[in-house]
């Protein structure tokens, strides 16, 4: 059996079980639910399976596991919830940079007073800064707040959220008891990971500083939406090109092929002096190194995390000899995000990235033209054919995403089709080589700024 097929097994056998765990999780008490799925897999080991067959039930088991030991977490955090403010110890385990403001997620909560009972995990939504640093994952502090359960106010259809944030084990969100009530006690220790995290927010705080032009490029540079404004953000998703403004696969792709281009431009002025050098397996090192780094510079989210994925299985089946690269990479990349997060198969981002990538692996047809054809036909040709492939993807995204978002109540922008078309190749060319040129200006030339700020004004030109 082929990689693909086999990692299609398994992300299918992880659907599967998350969704059964999840419509089981609301009818059962996780002891039957154990039991059941016990006894199942029992059943199975006893009877012959293909191994496609094995690795599913195998991997939809683990899956399903892991998604009901979270709601199992959220439920014993909502009984615990106290009615008095509490003094207590806590670190910070993620951080969620948003337009409103940052998002904080709490984890081994422990009284500082000896007393027990409280949430171990809580979210928090500061009204204003409440320390004298920038908090950052890792970062430990005493505080005094309040607990309170979170509750959804989806509409009837929508998204309920307070069940999304069940499904990470998260039920409870604090509020702050005083002004400025908070206490560092521990500082996070200084790792590559806090490095890159500090160096990301630096670079976007400095675009911010440069005003709306700076906001929109930190946005299409680091995915840092802060520093635009409701209406901006209106603008870019009336056109259907919402997905431009947060760091996804488009970005990682952009940024690999545009460092294959320049490595592959700077090799082979070398393999004048040499013939061992092999300009594009060792370009195709550089590309994947280089998206590496910013995947992590950038925080990485679903869409990067795949795209990453799929650029390095696409570089290490070009060094192997393997043609289906691609998908395999594709698979993995849904098998380990649901091996590691199963709650991602229910957020509307993580179905329209990996449901627009399916769409354009699996739907458009490939082209049949060798090399010397497409160098034998006209321009003209040539150039329809590009806008019909073009067209062709972009159709087939939109058709693949709009089930999803018809789920979600959300709005399907038929424009898109057309924006897309413009969009996207100024992007490549111009406004993304610009806004990570401005970018590493930030970083590299704290002095020299003007250079950068010239950057930025050439980025949104």
């Amino acid at each position: 059996m082929n990689s693909p097929r086999l990692l299609a097994c398994i992300v299918v056998g992880q659907i599967l079980g998350i969704l059964f765990a999840e419509f089981l999780s609301q009818r059962l008490s996780v002891t039957l639910f154990g039991v059941l799925f016990a006894g199942g897999g029992a059943l199975c080991a006893a009877v012959r399976l293909s191994f496609c067959i094995r690795a599913a039930l195998a991997a939809g088991t683990v899956a399903a596991g892991l998604l009901v030991s979270e709601l199992e977490s959220a439920t014993q955090d909502r009984l615990r919830i106290p009615t008095e403010p509490r003094t207590f110890d806590a670190c910070i385990e993620s951080v969620e940079y948003r337009s409103s403001g940052p998002r904080y997620v709490w984890g081994g909560i422990r009284a500082a007073q000896g007393r027990s009972g409280q949430p171990r995990r809580a979210e928090w939504f500061p009204s204003q800064p409440a320390v004298s640093v920038t908090p950052d994952v890792g970062d430990c502090f005493r505080l005094r707040a309040r607990f309170r359960a979170i509750r959804s106010f989806a509409n009837p259809g929508g998204i309920d959220r307070a069940r999304a944030k069940e499904r990470r084990g998260l039920s409870s969100r604090i509020t702050l008891v005083g002004d400025r009530w908070i206490t560092l006690t521990r500082r996070a220790p200084e790792t590559p990971r806090w490095h890159l995290s500090a160096l990301r927010e630096r670079v976007a705080a400095k675009m911010r500083a440069e005003g709306r032009a700076g906001g929109l490029v930190a946005a299409l540079a680091l995915g840092d939406r802060r520093g635009l404004d409701s209406a901006d953000r209106d603008r870019f998703a009336r056109l259907g090109i919402a997905h431009v403004l947060a760091v996804s696969g488009l970005h990682l792709v952009l940024v690999a092929g545009l460092a294959f281009s320049l490595a592959r431009g700077f090799f082979g002025g070398l393999a004048r002096w040499t013939t061992r050098l092999d300009t594009r397996l060792t370009s195709l090192l550089v590309a994947a190194l280089v998206a590496t780094f910013y995947a992590l510079l950038s925080g990485p989210g679903v869409a990067a995390l795949r795209a990453w994925v799929v650029v390095v299985a696409a570089a290490a089946g070009f060094a192997l000899g393997r043609p289906d690269s691609l998908r395999a990479g594709f698979w993995l990349a849904a098998a380990g995000l649901l091996a590691f997060d199963p709650a991602s198969l229910f957020d509307l981002g993580a179905q329209l990235s990996f449901g627009a990538t399916a769409g354009l692996l699996y739907a458009s047809p490939a082209s049949n033209d060798s090399i010397g054809e497409s160098n034998s036909k006209a321009l003209h040709a040539r150039a329809l054919g590009r806008l019909r492939e073009a067209l062709r993807a972009s159709a087939t995204a939109i058709a693949a995403t709009t089930p999803f978002l018809a789920a979600g109540a959300l709005e399907v922008v038929p424009s898109g089709l057309v924006s897309n078309l413009v969009a996207i190749p100024w992007m490549a060319f111009a406004l993304l080589p610009a806004s990570l040129s401005a970018a590493v200006g930030l970083a590299v030339l704290p002095t020299h700024g003007h250079l950068a700020t010239g950057l930025l004004d050439l980025a949104v030109w």
